[in-house]
Order: structure tokens, then C-alpha cells, then sequence
């Protein structure tokens, strides 16, 4: 299996701040892409003495481990780069964005079932932009969060996952 180094994070919003918190520290290289005009600020190192790893995060998160709140923490800062990018609009795209990368997380998207049919559209426009080109671009892993309920009903299809996939075609 090949090691993952390189993850683009679609999206800097809610669903994909917290998972571009978690990449950081553990030392993986993250980029995210999409709309917002700014990028995210996060903690390369959550502790001085200790390098980046897992078990870190999840011991300040679980309060096991504390932070002296009189420390000059701007040496910690991280700012991840990022790419203002319209996944929804190909034509936009100078490369494809997803060269020299191990794995997306595709959080970019409206999750509301309810929207409406020209904000479903671009929502599938972006979903498919970013899969064909991923794997046009080799990406070996694939996280998607964007728009599960789009494909909730072939869910009911039981050979969905042994005999069947879902392809970006779908």
C-alpha cells in the first residue's frame, strides 16, 4: 500500500475545518481548494517538546494533555495553503488540481436535500469535476462527505459494494 502524504481537503467549512485540524498535526501535507477567499490557520505541533502525531491530537482533545496558556503559541501556527478554486466550473481551471496527490476529501458541497434544482446541479457539477479528475490524476483514496443523499437510493441495492459500485458516472 502506498503512503499518503499529500491530501487536498474540497472546501474549508465545517465539515472540512475539523478534518484539516486533525491531517495537520498528524503530518500529513494539506492543501484545500474551493471558494473561500481565505485559508485555514491551525496548529502544526500541539506541544513543544512533542512532534506532530496522532496520539497528540487525540490527548488534548481528551484533555489528557495540557497546553501552558502563557506560551507564544504563533510559533505553533500553521496557515495550510489554499487554493480558491470553482470546482463546480472545469472551464475555470488552469490544470487539473489534483496532480502529485494521495488523497482527496471532498467536504465541498450543499448537503441540504432540499435545495434547490440549480444549486443541485452545480452541487453535482462539483462532485463530478473533482472525481473524474482525481482519477485522472491517479488519486489513490477517496473521502466523500459532499452530498451522500444523492446517492442514498442506490444504497437499497444490495450488491452495492461486493458484486457493484458506485462510479462517477452514476
Amino acid at each position: 500500500m502506498r503512503e499518503i502524504k499529500n491530501i487536498i481537503v474540497t472546501g474549508t467549512g465545517a465539515v472540512a475545518s475539523p478534518i484539516v485540524r486533525a491531517l495537520v498535526p498528524a503530518g500529513y501535507n494539506v492543501r484545500t481548494i474551493g471558494l473561500a477567499e481565505k485559508c485555514l490557520n491551525v496548529f502544526r505541533r500541539l506541544h513543544p517538546e512533542l512532534e506532530r502525531s496522532p496520539e497528540i491530537v487525540d490527548n488534548v482533545l481528551k484533555g489528557d494533555l495540557r497546553i501552558d496558556p502563557f506560551l507564544n503559541l504563533g510559533d505553533y501556527i500553521y496557515s495550510v495553503p489554499h487554493y480558491r478554486l470553482d470546482l463546480s466550473d472545469k472551464n475555470k481551471w488552469s490544470e487539473n488540481p489534483f496532480k502529485n496527490t494521495d488523497a482527496i476529501v471532498l467536504t465541498a458541497g450543499n448537503g441540504d436535500c432540499t435545495q434547490d434544482e440549480e444549486s443541485a446541479k452545480i452541487n453535482y457539477q462539483t462532485d463530478k469535476n473533482t472525481i473524474d479528475n482525481a482519477l485522472e490524476a491517479s488519486v489513490r483514496y477517496f473521502v466523500f462527505t459532499s452530498s451522500p443523499w444523492r446517492t442514498m437510493d442506490k444504497f437499497n441495492d444490495p450488491l452495492i459494494g461486493s458484486e457493484k459500485f458506485i462510479r462517477p458516472e452514476d
